[in-house]
């Protein structure tokens, strides 16, 4: 019974090593084919679900739904929270977003959730195995999360922490290489879009001072239109006025002077009441503290005046 045991550990060392080889080396094929022939053998192992998670990771399988991260989650457990399942967890979820980014804007709080998941558990791998695929993985949740610059600072340290020894130093340096071209692509469509937020809310905000600007010289186009229509009506009442009273004056002064000043001073003080009529119906009554003043002060010339000279027209 310890020699089957033993052989069974051997053998489930074995596909492990094989399994792990292949991965790093992106043999697909040979991949596929170790773990159609072994998985269902070594089933009931408790890292065979961490293993069988990865072939999402390497074999490029799409992730049909939250299922695997669920699975992911679960395996951390089972693995004893070693920092490979951690890792698996953050990268799965990378992946899963990666190629499901509407998501994103579809379902936030719950992207939000597990983005939020993986970085803890990448950071955790990272605590426990400062590993330069980490970083790499952790750099595209940021990048996920819109978070750029410090994706692009967890890429640098991941290229300057991978091994130049390794086998697959190569493969490694230009996914990194071409993780790095995408994200700072991003990065510069995400700036364009900010300048050009930027841009759009000055010439908005320029738009409306204009506007505002057009509407006070509007106004103050009425205001003077108004007091130019006060100064025509005022100059065509002197005119009138003058005329008229010229007239009347010279025809009652043959009678009494004092009569005759008494009818002018008359007139005066009912043209002073016209000019006050014909703002209140331009203005109306009371609008403006100003023109409400200067109503009241000229009504009230105009009846002192008409009073005036009927006291000196009175006895006549």
């Amino acid at each position: 019974m310890r020699d089957e045991t033993a052989n069974e550990d051997l053998r489930y060392a074995a596909y492990c090593t094989l399994h792990s080889r292949y991965r790093r080396m992106r043999d697909h094929q040979k991949l596929k084919v170790l773990t159609a022939q072994y998985e269902e053998w070594f089933r009931n192992h408790p890292s065979a679900e961490h293993f069988s998670l990865l072939s999402y990771v390497d074999m490029g399988d799409r992730i049909d739904g939250e299922s695997v991260l669920l699975r992911a989650e679960q395996s951390i457990t089972l693995m004893r929270e070693t920092a490979g399942s951690l890792h698996l967890l953050a990268d799965l979820t990378a992946r899963y977003y990666e190629e499901n980014p509407q998501l994103l804007t579809a379902a936030p709080e719950q992207a939000k959730e597990w983005l939020g998941k993986a970085i803890r558990a990448v950071e955790a791998a990272i605590a426990k195995d400062n590993y330069a695929k980490f970083h790499y993985t952790k750099a595209r949740l940021l990048s996920l999360q819109g978070q750029h610059e410090q994706a692009l600072k967890e890429l640098e340290i991941a290229m300057d922490r991978e091994d130049s020894g390794r086998a697959d130093y190569a493969i490694r340096m230009a996914t990194y290489m071409s993780e790095k071209i995408r994200i700072a692509a991003m990065k510069r469509e995400e700036d364009l879009r900010l300048s050009m937020q930027d841009y759009i809310t000055q010439i908005e905000k320029k738009q409306d001072d204009a506007e505002k600007n057009i509407e006070a010289q509007m106004g103050k186009l009425s205001d003077s239109t108004v007091k130019n229509l006060e100064f025509l009506g005022l100059f065509a009442g002197i005119i009138s006025f003058t005329v008229g009273g010229i007239s009347i004056v010279s025809g009652a002064s043959a009678f009494s002077f004092r009569g005759a000043a008494g009818l002018l001073i008359v007139l005066m003080g009912a043209l002073l009441e016209v000019f006050c009529g014909f703002g209140v119906a331009l203005h109306g009554l009371g609008k403006e503290k100003e023109y409400r003043y200067r109503n009241l002060v000229v009504c009230g010339f105009g009846l002192a005046m008409i009073a005036l000279g009927l006291f000196l027209c009175e006895g006549l």
